[in-house]
C-alpha cells in the first residue's frame, strides 16, 4: 500500500514496497519442505495502491504465474465509486486490476457484492475466483454476495474470511456455518439451478469441516 491508508501502514515508495516484496517470496520460498505457508501477492485493494503499483506487482504476476493474488473488490458501493475516480481510465473495478496484469486463473477477489455484468464476464474469462466473505459482509452492511449467480456462470467460489476484525467469531468453521442460512433464505429470490448451486457449495464445505476431503 502507497496511499489511502494509516502513516503506519503506508510503504515510503514503489520501489520500497517491490523490494520487500521480492524478498518476502524469497525467504518464505527458502524455508525448508513440507512449509505451512506460501508467498501471495495481496495489494489490499486498489485505492490503497498507486498505478505505479500495481503496475510493479503486475510485472512481478508475469514473471511468476505461480503465485497466487489476493485482492478485495466491490465490497461497497462507495468504494467502488472512489475506485473509479482515482482510475479514470478503467471501465469497471474489475478492468482495473485486469489492465495490471492482476486478474488470473491464481487471483482470489474478495467480497464481489457488487459486480457488474460485464465485471462477471471478465472474471469468468480470466478464470479468477471470488472469495465470499458472509458474515464481515452482513456485520458491516455491506450487501449480500450473489453466490449462486456466480456458481452458474462457472466462476469459482470458496468462503473465506478477509476481514476478520468484522467476523464474530475467529473460526472460519464457524463463520461458514453463518453464511448457510442466508443463502437458504436467499433462495427464493435466485434461480432453481442458483439455489442448487449454492446449496452444492455449502456442502462441500460441510464435508470439508468434518475432515471429510
Amino acid at each position: 500500500m502507497d496511499r489511502n491508508s494509516p502513516d503506519d501502514y503506508v510503504e515510503p515508495t514503489v520501489f520500497d514496497s517491490i523490494d520487500t516484496t521480492r524478498a518476502l517470496i524469497s525467504h518464505i520460498r527458502a524455508l525448508p519442505q513440507p512449509r505451512l505457508v506460501e508467498p501471495a501477492l495481496i495489494p489490499r485493494f486498489a485505492i490503497s495502491c498507486s498505478d505505479h503499483l500495481l503496475s510493479a506487482l503486475g510485472d512481478i504476476a508475469r514473471a511468476d504465474p505461480s503465485l497466487p493474488i489476493q485482492t478485495h473488490i466491490s465490497e461497497n458501493r462507495n468504494e467502488v465509486r472512489e475506485t473509479l475516480k482515482l482510475f479514470p481510465t478503467a471501465t469497471s473495478y474489475a478492468d482495473v486490476y485486469d489492465k495490471y496484469g492482476l486478474l488470473g486463473p491464481r487471483t482470489v477477489l474478495a467480497h464481489a457484492i457488487h459486480l457488474e455484468e460485464d465485471e462477471i464476464v471478465l472474471v469468468k474469462e480470466r478464470n479468477a475466483g471470488v472469495s465470499h466473505c458472509p458474515t464481515s459482509n452482513f456485520n458491516l452492511r455491506s450487501g449480500v454476495c450473489p453466490v449462486g449467480k456466480f456458481l452458474d456462470r462457472g466462476i469459482k467460489v470458496i468462503n473465506f474470511y478477509s476481514n476478520q476484525s468484522a467476523c464474530r467469531s475467529l473460526s472460519m468453521s464457524s463463520d461458514t456455518n453463518t453464511g448457510r442460512p442466508w443463502h437458504r433464505c436467499l433462495g427464493r429470490f435466485l434461480s432453481f439451478h442458483s439455489y442448487r448451486s449454492t446449496a452444492r457449495l455449502h456442502c462441500v464445505e460441510s464435508l470439508v469441516d468434518a475432515g471429510i476431503h
